[in-house]
């Protein structure tokens, strides 16, 4: 178990390329690719944070905003870490689509999987005192604990996979493949022109200078007017500039595609799913224990449409994934309030609709369609439904802690005397509530359902909520009431 634990967690490490079980395919036959006379516009698009799933949504509506607008060339303004494995794949392939020519800008940093990206566009710039490299691939430990190296022959296969992956798109795009082979492998020794560049034992990182120097980058330039400059282009935004045509520079427009309100709000949603579990959780719980439909309810079913959209965008599992996953859900909570109302005692409906509920709620923010580690069949989505997991029990516990307070002090509030009124619950007020709670300790009836150990009884002529004290009751016993546990009765059987 804890082997693979740390086998799942391998997928998500810096640097690490994943792709399904098979050979590496090949790429489609070279672009023609416009000469820099024919740019008319150029799109920007940011990779500015970890390389995690919710960058996608921006990458991918970039890469076709500017497919439909005719755009010949994307320039990729790069400031990271690294991040996800089968994210990084994601966007070599958005690359590889792309009709135009895409260039990288390193706009201070490209670690790991930020390096990777970068050798995937025709011209890689850095900005001076930028960096590129570290791309090999590492183990991070359960629960962030660190990076660490893969174990033995786990290490040499996916090694050489990505060595074969960084290869092919450094032959694709003209960049030396013994300098990327540098980044990836510490193992191998780089010689260049008579000098050492990189000793054996170390991964290879380059400053600009350096890139620049040795041939790996086409040149250090200060900012994106610079990057455009070197493509013969300049940003026209401010109208034709005769100084910079003179130059043989042509006037183009420089769109900058930036993240959406959308897509912000979707990550913020993400980040904070536990939380949206457990107010829509108690939402929920508070609705049933009230009469009729009102703020509990909409606040409930609010937090968790929100924890669907969240984890469908933030995510990038698409939106039929999210909307099956709602719809299961609705079901399991569908089957729960019939086995509640409509049919008591029927264990076997709240069962499946609480298991219909949890799997839509764990399955909700997983990309099912994550490929795996090459000659290791574990898919990305394994762990993904491991932190899942994990954030469904902070939700549920927290749901669970706030139900319990809510039960104990929330029938004494002002509040639930209005969402509660006379009419509907068949009391005058919370006094009156607690009066009737009184009256009815020690009077006996007859069990309506099953006790498993909830159900129905039926005291003094009326049918209300019941439980056992864990104990199953069959329906015709007598029981007495000795307890509430909130608004429902605790009973024991009479002998």
């Amino acid at each position: 178990m804890q082997r693979g634990i740390w086998i799942l967690m391998a997928v998500l490490t810096v640097g690490l390329w994943a792709a399904e079980n098979k050979p590496i395919p090949e790429k489609k036959a070279p672009r023609a690719k416009p000469e820099k006379a024919e740019v008319d516009s150029v799109y920007v698009l940011p990779i500015r944070w970890d390389i995690m799933p919710p960058l996608l949504h921006l990458l991918d509506r970039g890469f076709k905003e500017a497919e439909s607008k005719g755009a010949d060339l994307v320039v990729l303004d790069i400031h990271t870490n690294g991040g996800r494995v089968d994210v990084t794949e994601k966007i070599l392939k958005m690359i590889d689509d792309f009709d135009g020519e895409v260039v990288a800008f390193v706009n201070d940093k490209a670690i790991s999987a930020g390096a990777l990206i970068s050798v995937g566009a025709k011209a890689i710039y850095l900005k001076p005192g930028g960096r590129i490299g570290d791309a090999a691939p590492v183990l991070m430990a359960p629960g962030g604990a660190g990076a660490q190296e893969l174990p033995g022959t786990m290490e040499e296969k996916v090694n050489s996979y990505v060595r074969s992956l960084a290869r092919r798109e450094a032959q694709e795009n003209g960049h030396s493949v013994e300098i990327v082979e540098a980044m990836i492998n510490k193992e191998r020794e780089l010689w260049i022109a008579g000098e050492m560049v990189c000793p054996k034992g170390e991964l290879l990182t380059l400053t600009a200078k350096d890139a620049e120097r040795i041939g790996f980058s086409s040149g250090t330039k200060e900012n994106l007017d610079a990057v455009l400059a070197a493509q013969g282009l300049y940003d026209g935004k401010t109208g034709r500039n005769e100084d910079k045509e003179k130059q043989g520079l042509k006037k183009v427009t420089v769109t900058h595609v930036e993240q959406s309100t959308a897509e912000n709000w979707a990550q913020w949603f993400d980040s904070i799913s536990p939380v949206l579990l457990m107010v829509g959780l108690i939402g929920l719980y508070v609705e049933v224990k009230t009469p009729g439909f009102g703020v509990p309810g909409i606040v409930g079913i609010t937090a968790l449409v929100f924890y669907f959209l969240g984890g469908s965008v933030a995510h990038f599992t698409g939106n039929e994934q999210m909307v099956m996953c709602l719809l299961l859900f609705l079901i399991g909570l569908g089957l729960i309030i019939v086995e509640l109302y409509v049919m008591p005692g029927m264990a076997v409906l709240g069962v499946l609709g609480l298991a219909a509920m949890l799997v839509a709620l764990v399955i909700a923010p997983i990309d099912l369609g994550s490929p795996t580690i090459p000659d290791l069949p574990i898919p990305v989505w394994q762990l993904e439904l491991q932190q899942s997991v994990w954030n469904l029990i902070l939700g549920l516990a927290g749901a669970g802690v706030g139900a319990a307070i809510l039960a104990q002090y929330l029938p004494k509030t002002r509040w639930f005397e209005q969402m509660a009124p006379a009419s509907a619950s068949g009391v005058e007020s919370v006094m009156a509530l607690e009066e009737t709670k009184s009256a009815l300790m020690g009077q006996e009836g007859v069990a309506d359902t099953t006790l498993r150990p909830s159900g129905r009884a039926m005291i003094n002529d009326q049918l209300i909520d019941v439980m056992s004290e864990g104990d199953f009751i069959e329906a015709g016993e007598r029981v007495r009431i000795i307890g509430h546990s909130g608004s429902t009765a605790v009973v024991e059987k009479v002998e």
